[in-house]
């Protein structure tokens, strides 16, 4: 097994506490705590002058995993009674909530494909994953406000 140089490589402490993550598009960091999910990207510091992570979206509050599949343009929030769906915009990065749906599979994990055609979920404690497949694309949305 070839030897790893690690000089190329930096630590830095990003936050206090780092939950699960999740890369985006090599550039945005997903990550979530106890009660929040945050969105970190790389900037340049002029005063140390190299790149470091800061956050630089936070949603407040909520108690998720987050889920990425490579390729997509999405991330899920799963909770225990909603997932909702973020959207990342790969040139802005900005994060804005697209969708949200009922968790009715009670699932703890939900990943889809690149072309949102096949979706695997998983909950914890459980023996085996659930696959489903699109069966039908439709456009149908309901606004809902506060």
């Amino acid at each position: 097994m070839p030897r790893i140089d690690i000089s190329k490589y930096r630590y830095q402490a990003i936050s206090n506490v780092l939950g699960q993550m999740e890369m985006m598009y090599g550039q945005v960091l997903v990550s979530t705590n106890a009660d929040n999910v945050q969105f970190f990207k790389q900037e340049f510091d002029l005063k140390l002058e190299k790149t470091v992570w800061k956050e630089y979206h936070k949603l407040a509050g909520i108690k998720a995993r987050v889920c990425f599949t490579p390729g997509n343009i999405r991330v899920q929030c799963v909770m225990d009674d909603l997932i909702q769906f973020y959207h990342v915009d790969p040139e802005t990065l900005a994060v804005t909530l697209e969708n949200t749906m009922s968790n009715y599979m009670r699932c703890n994990y939900m990943y889809y494909g690149p072309k949102v055609r096949y979706c695997i979920t998983y909950q914890n404690g459980s023996r085996k994953i659930q696959i489903y497949r699109r069966k039908v694309f439709h456009n149908f949305k309901v606004s809902v406000s506060e």
